[in-house]
């Protein structure tokens, strides 16, 4: 009988061991389920701050886009599949309401383009330099060197623009 009751002791000790084992193992349970909630809650405000910030970064974007008026294609590259291929979308300031196309020609055969944001006033005043008698800079046919520039007034209308005809030099795109 004592060895019955020391076996019932002994476990009963051992039940009672194991009670306290799996109080700490839950206390430790509740202590990094707290943790991770702080974690987590600490995770959650970051990411409201940084949508706050992507917000408000998107809204002055917007406000910019409101205020300048016209988007243009923006390269410098030797012929326009490149400059097609590597060029990238301008954000013309207020007051600049035109897209310019420069070419340059040497022989008659293409050597460079340049494409952006010009003003009107610029971009009228290279058109008529274009085939002003004195400077005749617009040969893209003849030997010898040639720069013709054109304009244009909508988004992008630069991109990919090629002038086949020197009466597309002479036309004005932008009254």
């Amino acid at each position: 009988m004592k060895v019955l009751i020391s076996a019932f002791s002994f476990a009963l000790a051992q039940e009672d061991a194991a009670d306290m084992e799996n109080s700490k193992i839950f206390q430790a349970i509740e202590m990094d389920n707290g943790r991770y909630s702080n974690y987590r809650n600490s995770l959650d405000r970051k990411y409201a701050r940084s949508q706050e910030r992507i917000s408000s970064i998107l809204l002055r974007q917007s406000k910019e886009k409101q205020s300048a008026v016209l988007m243009c294609w923006k390269c410098t590259a030797e012929n326009m599949d490149t400059c097609y291929e590597k060029g990238e979308i301008e954000t013309c300031d207020a007051g600049v309401d035109s897209c310019g196309l420069e070419e340059r020609r040497w022989g008659g055969i293409l050597v460079g383009v340049e494409l952006g944001c010009k003003t009107r006033t610029k971009c009228h005043s290279d058109i008529s330099a274009n085939f002003i008698a004195t400077t005749n800079q617009c040969r893209p046919t003849e030997t010898g060197h040639s720069i013709c520039r054109q304009c244009c007034s909508s988004d992008m209308c630069n991109r990919g623009w090629t002038i086949r005809s020197e009466s597309g030099w002479q036309y004005d795109y932008i009254s």
